[in-house]
């Protein structure tokens, strides 16, 4: 990808780009299209060796895999619409494979759902188990248990790294947070709460194979994200794709995997 342009290559000669689809042959690093697509002809590409990335994610799911459960009065959610589920299906398909590491977004999902058909009650963040470090020991139905179980049943079935990254401060986080001198202690959102227990998580976890990758309290990323919202921010939270980009080469992600083949 390049700023606004999308392009994706697919392994059987075809592609698109901005939605457009088209046929391409290679020529060393050149990618020719069969036909133009607009202005472009083709283009020049770098390929180097990278990673399998197995994706398990999907829009609205929650860490909590508590249910029945509730995001309107009497709408409620399907069933097993979790971290957990996900990570099951994780489990079933790759168990024996070789993963190095596990990601996982402290998502803001758990948030805005509830326990009850009234939506009174929200879904319960929970605490940590301390001294705890097996995946029977924690309380999937709360959203810190399910955040603990799933670091616990990674390493229990990969004996792989776990990291956790915190989403950007929304538009609304970020306003506050300038408004009063940068401190983070004004940002008095529920997010907030989760950060903090978040951090917790990863002073528990830290001689355990895990990693925080904090960019919530970047203040340095979350100015850059907010100097160009229209380009970096797809909405008041969620991000473009140039945003995820930008995102993903923080500081923090950067010292921890600069001398690592990602």
């Amino acid at each position: 990808s390049c700023d606004y342009d999308s392009l994706t290559l697919n392994g059987d000669g075809t592609g698109t780009f901005n939605s457009h689809s088209f046929e391409y042959v290679t020529n060393g690093n050149y990618i020719a299209l069969k036909k133009p697509v607009g202005y472009l002809y083709g283009f020049n590409a770098k390929f180097t060796k990278g990673n399998t990335v197995y994706k398990h994610a999907q829009n609205g799911y929650t860490l909590s895999d508590y249910y029945p459960r509730y995001s309107a009065p009497n709408s409620q959610i399907g069933w097993r619409n979790s971290y957990v589920g996900l990570m099951e299906d994780a489990i079933r398909e790759n168990k024996d494979k070789k993963i190095d590491r596990v990601v996982i977004q402290l998502s803001t999902n758990d948030i805005g759902q509830y326990i009850d058909a009234a939506c009174t009650q929200h879904l319960a963040f929970g605490d940590l188990t301390p001294n705890k470090f097996e995946s029977k020991d924690f309380d999937t139905k709360t959203s810190f248990g399910a955040m603990e179980w799933l670091i616990a049943i990674a390493k229990e079935t990969w004996n792989c790294e776990v990291y956790v990254f915190t989403c950007h401060m929304s538009t609304s986080e970020f306003a506050t947070y300038k408004a009063n001198g940068y401190d983070l202690d004004k940002v008095k959102t529920t997010y907030a709460e989760m950060y903090e227990k978040t951090l917790q998580i990863a002073e528990k976890w830290k001689d355990h194979g895990f990693e925080l990758i904090n960019l919530w309290a970047n203040r340095e990323l979350n100015e850059l994200l907010h100097s160009n919202p229209s380009r970096y921010i797809a909405d008041t939270l969620h991000l473009t794709e140039k945003g995820y980009e930008i995102g993903l080469i923080s500081e923090e992600r950067y010292k921890r995997f600069k001398n690592r083949e990602l």
